[in-house]
């Protein structure tokens, strides 16, 4: 056993001990894993050890499925919920360390697990740390874990794991608040998380806002006295505006600390003597004044909306008022004039995520997008879906990596001929067919060397009709997000009107759905090129 695990050891019996963060009683374990039905193996999808205060006499399990839900043929994801003893949460805790998890079904640990050092998660309104979404709520405060992190994220689940990873982290959405989809870099993990439950405390502003005040009370089993750390400082656009440090014995106070005219307060509170956080919050802002839109309805005639089919919608109408209670200067006063500007800077920051391009500047937004796929690395594909999408625009853009990872594209037969002047209906697939032969006949003016792409296209009866252009980037690792860019017009007319290429706040749908219109045209009726398959052949 190395020097580190003995550490993370030590710290764990430390964080167990009672009267050092809690008084714990019992242990919940919460555990999503996976069944490969062929050889009866259990892989650990997720697994959160939560110490509470709870007694337990006897052992309690359930199951948060009513039955195991299938994934795809060979898979099944099962959960199971129990309270068991400390001594046997700690019994499991070294048995993880030997390579082993057993709980309702003996599943293996990856040798790729890590253990991980105590990590302390601050309490945060804002939800910064994200980590706090996949561990149970503690209203008394903060929290810390002790995570075994695996390292393998692959679960064998074949050509779909990324959508049936998906697809499980929306059933475990379902059953808890656990929310793996936006901390997919703990899927596989094991997490011990110890609620800090010591003291209940409050902070807020004094009654003339110049300063911070801290009410603590204990725990009602504490009788250890205790040599308390408290920092308090106040903050504004990543400035330090006032900073306060006070010694106190014990956990029964109440302190107020003069700190200046700034509404951001950031308090933390530590075990001086055993070197312990017990209390980190920096979300506590002064609400200056509340600016309300208030509707009257009118008694009048209401406005009338004529539709197609002749009939007519009614809306009443309404007058509106704002009325701002609090100071009426807010919004003219200095903290607000840089929360203005920290927010401008914000979206500037981000800038190179969206770019808005004018007429005729084709070339400027060729490159933009060329840039994009260039600088993006360790991914498993570059995926582009446009209605009016040919040979051309493949080679125009995705034609510029280098490397030869994989292409899927997916264009619209009746849309790209429409735009080309061909015919895009007649009998026999005749619309498809002279879209085939044209953009094979370009493809075969590039010696497509190194080139890995498999080019469909819907028509007739044959997937379903759609709209939007993506630009869709699948990374290798299938629990991370995608990365989806809406180019805002096609590939063949970008940059030549005004419109935005901006990445999508919701990729993972995009991809989904770009996945499920692939799955009704991967086949040979649709498929216009599929390159290193088809080279020489065409």
């Amino acid at each position: 056993m190395n020097i580190k695990t003995n550490t993370v050891n030590e710290e764990f019996d430390l964080l167990l001990k009672s009267g050092i963060i809690a008084f714990y009683k019992s242990c919940e374990i919460t555990q999503f894993y996976i069944i490969d039905k062929r050889s009866n193996e259990v892989a650990n999808f997720y697994t959160l050890f939560v110490f509470e205060e709870l007694e337990c006499p006897n052992e309690i399990s359930k199951f948060l499925f009513k039955a195991p839900i299938s994934i795809g043929k060979n898979h099944s994801l099962r959960a199971i919920q129990k309270r068991i003893s400390i001594e046997k949460a700690r019994h499991i805790f070294y048995e993880i360390q030997q390579g082993r998890l057993d709980i309702e079904e003996p599943c293996k640990v990856s040798p790729q697990t890590r253990l991980l050092p105590k990590a302390f998660l601050p309490r945060s309104l804002k939800n910064d740390a994200f980590v706090n979404r996949i561990v149970k709520k503690n209203v008394w405060g903060c929290n810390y874990i002790i995570e075994f992190f695996n390292e393998n994220k692959i679960f064998n689940l074949g050509d779909q794991e990324r959508e049936f990873v998906d697809y499980i982290n929306a059933k475990i959405k379902e059953v808890c608040s656990i929310d793996l989809a936006s901390v997919y870099d703990r899927i596989g993990n094991i997490i011990f998380q110890f609620p800090i439950t010591l003291a209940a405390i409050n902070v807020d502003f004094t009654n003339d806002n110049l300063g911070a005040k801290i009410l603590c009370k204990p725990h009602h089993l504490l009788s250890e006295p205790k040599n308390i750390c408290m920092q308090i400082q106040t903050y504004l656009d990543n400035v330090i505006t006032g900073f306060d440090i006070k010694s106190i014995s014990g956990l029964d106070f109440e302190v107020k600390a003069a700190l200046g005219d700034d509404n951001n307060i950031h308090v933390t509170i530590s075990d001086a003597q055993r070197n312990l956080l017990l209390y980190d919050e920096n979300d506590i802002n002064r609400l200056k004044s509340v600016q309300s839109d208030f509707h009257i309805i009118n008694s009048d005639e209401p406005r009338t909306i004529p539709q197609r089919d002749g009939s007519e919608i009614k809306i009443q109408t309404h007058d509106s008022f704002i009325s701002i209670i609090g100071d009426e200067s807010h919004g003219k006063d200095y903290q607000s004039q840089i929360i203005s500007r920290s927010q401008n800077n914000e979206i500037l920051m981000h800038s190179d995520d969206y770019h808005v391009f004018k007429y005729n500047q084709k070339e400027k937004a060729l490159n933009f997008i060329r840039t994009k796929i260039k600088q993006h690395s360790h991914i498993k594909e570059i995926c582009l879906w446009d209605p009016y999408l040919s040979a051309y625009d493949i080679m125009d853009t995705l034609y510029y990596e280098p490397t030869g990872i994989k292409f899927r594209c997916i264009s619209s037969v009746s849309k790209a001929n429409n735009a080309n002047n061909a015919p895009s209906n007649s009998s026999s697939n005749r619309g498809f067919e002279i879209f085939r032969h044209n953009n094979q006949s370009i493809f075969k003016k590039s010696n497509n060397k190194k080139i890995n792409l498999k080019f469909l296209a819907q028509h007739d009866y044959f997937g379903w009709k759609f709209h939007d252009r993506f630009l869709i980037f699948v990374p290798s690792d299938t629990t991370k997000l995608p990365e989806v860019y809406s180019l805002g017009a096609s590939v063949n007319q970008i940059g030549m009107h005004h419109h935005i290429i901006q990445k999508v706040t919701n990729p993972r749908e995009i991809l989904n759905n770009f996945e499920e219109l692939w799955k009704q045209l991967d086949n040979d009726e649709c498929c216009v090129v599929d390159y290193p398959k088809m080279l020489g052949k065409i």
